[in-house]
């Protein structure tokens, strides 16, 4: 029976097919079809291709957590492009070495460039750290890449494979890391979230009584259940009920308005009182 031949996977041919439309291709192959890409993968003798891939990774990743923190949660909370740029020699080539370690402890046979060539590509999971939880699916995904990855290149039995990606101290080690770094920002991300709410919340009742007092010669409504825009009404959220970790109270009278938005529980859903008064004045202060 004929060999089957392998193809070439997109981002060993990127030169022909262009830098974007390589990474894309490639990175959905490992994700969705990572026996079929792991079957094709060469492992040449350049580190060059496996490398770029895992750089233009962390650049991609990068951009697109920026572009989440600028718009949700006030540019906060991202490591700076060129330290991660940095680091990026560093962190792939000990992370390799590192697992090397147990791959040559389970007599594996693709040497350290396939160990190197499976985590470079293996990294496109790190995608998942964009959704929320997104580091646990990841992990998992991971696992199961490098399960197929070391089965082919290493040419490890079903059984190896599986024992060594769950069973070696330093993919716990790496899994452990990864987690200590994200779940930290997941939880920042939720009170982010809260807090957003908190506000545009606010701002959204605030637009309701400043209408109607537009409408009714700048006297303000005495109580929330007025007709600002048909046929539409203001919802009753105030007098300290619940919405998305933050509790609502209010002050109105004819001639102005208090609106406060307070954390249901200070640090755990929220960490700042937000408030907005007469003619849309916003002010902030931390909880305690």
């Amino acid at each position: 029976m004929d060999a089957v031949e392998k193809q070439p996977i997109p981002w060993q041919n990127r030169k022909e097919l262009g830098l974007i439309k390589a990474f894309w291709q490639t990175a959905k192959q490992v994700l969705f079809k990572p026996g079929d890409f792991f079957n094709n993968l060469e492992i040449k003798d350049s580190y060059s291709a496996p490398f770029s891939f895992w750089i233009i990774n962390v650049i991609f990743i990068q951009i697109v957590m920026i572009i989440y923190n600028i718009l949700f949660a006030k540019g906060g909370g991202v490591v700076p492009l060129f330290i991660l740029l940095a680091l990026s020699p560093l962190l792939i080539f000990i992370g390799a070495g590192a697992m090397h370690l147990g791959v040559l402890l389970f007599r594996g046979k693709g040497g350290f460039k396939g160990t190197f060539n499976i985590l470079a590509y293996s990294s496109i999971t790190s995608i998942f750290n964009i959704i929320p939880f997104g580091v646990l699916a990841g992990g998992l995904w991971s696992t199961i890449l490098w399960v197929i990855g070391f089965k082919r290149i290493h040419k490890f039995g079903t059984t190896r494979a599986i024992l060594f990606c769950f069973f070696n101290p330093i993919t716990f080690l790496i899994i452990a890391l990864l987690a200590a770094i994200a779940i930290p920002n997941l939880v920042k991300a939720r009170l982010t979230a809260n807090e957003l709410t908190a506000q545009a919340t606010l701002k959204t009742i605030s637009a309701a009584v400043e209408n109607y007092a537009t409408a009714n010669n700048g006297q303000y409504p005495l109580e929330e259940y007025f007709k600002y825009t048909k046929p539409y009404y203001l919802d009753k959220i105030l007098n300290n009920k619940t919405n998305q970790g933050y509790a609502y109270s209010s002050n109105l009278n004819p001639s102005g308005y208090k609106i406060t938005a307070t954390p249901s529980k200070c640090g755990a859903t929220g960490t700042k009182i937000f408030t907005i008064e007469t003619r849309g004045k916003s002010t902030e202060k931390n909880c305690k």
